[in-house]
């Protein structure tokens, strides 16, 4: 193993020693190219294995609504359900995890009476049907 010495004036290294220089540096280079990916590779794996938790939203209502979901005090919109028609709405991954309790509200867009379902728990990959009847 060579020790890598400067020459006197500070300004060359002594010849051979550059070359160990530069191949400490590239494998540097490629370990760190090496975790990074195996770090991006690991977080696309943990999101794929999740299937997606659908609400479907029965509005038999001639007014459209924007449905939420409420886990504990959290409120997230999840979109719109149009009158007269089904809407599936995806819920997002990190509302879902494992067995949780969630509670749909449905504001009508255009009045000021909203439905809210009662609390229920449902699991990653779970159809709730949601029929809302004004």
């Amino acid at each position: 193993m060579r020790l890598l010495n400067r020459s006197v004036d500070g300004d060359s290294w002594s010849l051979g020693q550059a070359p160990v220089v530069l191949a400490a540096g590239l494998c540097f280079a490629i370990a760190m190219l090496v975790m990074t990916s195996a770090c991006m590779a690991r977080l696309g794996t943990q999101k794929g294995t999740q299937p997606p938790t659908v609400v479907e939203v029965d509005n038999q209502g001639v007014l459209d609504m924007t449905v939420y979901v409420m886990r504990g005090a959290d409120r997230v919109r999840l979109g719109i359900a149009g009158g007269l028609k089904k809407t599936p709405l995806t819920l997002p991954t990190n509302i879902v995890f494992g067995p949780t309790t969630l509670r749909f509200i449905a504001d009508p867009i255009g009045a000021n009476r909203n439905s809210v379902s009662d609390e229920i728990t449902v699991s990653p990959g779970d159809v709730v049907t949601w029929t809302l009847r004004q």
